[in-house]
């Protein structure tokens, strides 16, 4: 998820592209159920979608007592594209449900990288 070239040409340009990307990390916010409220923006990437959901679990009081896999991979589904998922089935070549919560995780960054390839069984 690079910039590409020249696009960024001064301090006040870095700080813009800086602050789009990563201030709704630091707004306040109640933790505990902010990640059963993501949904997925208009012209967000599954990365830029993950990114945060995989944030909020690791800043929630869920880190130290972790949610059952199933509610995980529930939570993170529901507030996806349908295209997004529709992809991730045709990747895993049936049900992206079927997976545990870490490789789906890995699976959604690279399939917005575009590195596509499944790990070896």
């Amino acid at each position: 998820m690079g910039l590409g070239g020249g696009v960024i040409n001064d301090w006040d340009q870095m700080q813009g592209a800086f602050l789009k990307k990563y201030q709704h990390y630091c707004r306040s916010r109640e933790l505990k159920d902010e990640i059963f409220q993501m949904v997925a923006r208009p012209n967000e990437t599954l990365e830029e979608y993950v990114e945060p959901f995989q944030y909020n679990i690791q800043r929630s009081p869920y880190a130290s007592l972790p949610l059952p896999d199933n509610v995980l991979k529930t939570t993170l589904f529901r507030g996806m594209k349908e295209q997004w998922i529709e992809t991730l089935n045709i990747m895993v070549k049936g049900d992206i449900y079927q997976e545990n919560f870490p490789d789906i995780i890995d699976l959604c960054i690279r399939s917005s990288r575009g590195s596509t390839r499944l790990k070896p069984a």
